[in-house]
């Protein structure tokens, strides 16, 4: 396997949970993992953090069975 993409594929693995988690923070309490108030922001529009939250907890894990997969997947460059 190539060095970039073993990258990819460790910077895969640790970004889904990652972006799952700070879903689950958003879903929970309205602020971010960062501290910003997402239910100050998100103020006018029509979802509330709850729903953000739950999409960023849905895209993280399939995020990372994509790009793994595409990364596994594809032939080797050259």
């Amino acid at each position: 396997m190539e060095t970039e993409r073993l990258l990819f594929l460790i910077v895969a693995v640790l970004l889904g949970p990652a972006v799952f988690l700070n879903g689950l923070t958003i879903y929970r309490s309205g602020r971010s993992l960062f501290g910003h108030d997402l239910a100050e922001a998100l103020q006018g529009l029509p979802f509330t953090y709850r729903k953000a939250g739950l999409l960023m907890m849905a895209v993280g894990p399939l995020a990372t069975i994509a790009i793994v997969t595409l990364l596994l997947t594809l032939p080797e460059a050259g």
